[in-house]
């Protein structure tokens, strides 16, 4: 579910500098769930421009059909790959159909449990959790004394 109202942004203290992920399938067929937005501009309605990045169009968009993007996983943007943790080990998302899960058998990704699980609102009060699969940065960070050290003489950075 939206966080955002059918209010505009300003009216909803909503940053339009992020980006968007639509969080409803679309009638019109113009931007599908999943799909990241960035705002292209503001007309201060209810329904802004918005840049699809998958397809590069420009597309106008209800608030309440939006979500940070860059916001933690929640049953309504659950994604097929994602994973779940369950007391008995974790599950895989293989697929969705509306509000159906199919997931995969405990600690294996690729063979399916059996059958479809019911809807996000009974994986919640069977304290099932979305696992955060985002890897780390691991790219090293170096003062400049550090990397001079590392590369055994010295430089100078372009820019």
């Amino acid at each position: 579910m939206s966080v955002f109202k059918c209010k505009n942004a300003k009216y909803q203290g909503i940053d339009i500098s992020r980006k968007f992920i639509v969080i409803r399938d679309n009638f019109g067929g113009i931007a599908n769930k999943g799909d990241i937005l960035t705002i292209s501009r503001d007309d201060d309605s209810k329904c802004p421009y918005f840049i699809n990045e998958r397809t590069g169009e420009m597309v106008c968009f209800f608030w309440d059909w939006l979500a940070y993007a860059d916001t933690e996983k929640t049953w309504e943007n659950l994604e097929v790959g994602d994973v779940i943790t369950t007391r008995s080990g974790d599950k895989t998302v293989l697929g969705i159909c509306g509000s159906l899960l199919f997931l995969s058998y405990t600690n294996d990704k690729t063979r399916p449990d059996g059958g479809p699980w019911t809807i996000s609102r009974v994986m919640r009060q069977r304290d099932w959790k979305i696992k955060d699969t985002t890897p780390e940065d691991t790219t090293p960070e170096y003062t400049m004394e550090e990397a001079v050290k590392k590369m055994g003489h010295s430089f100078k950075i372009k820019k």
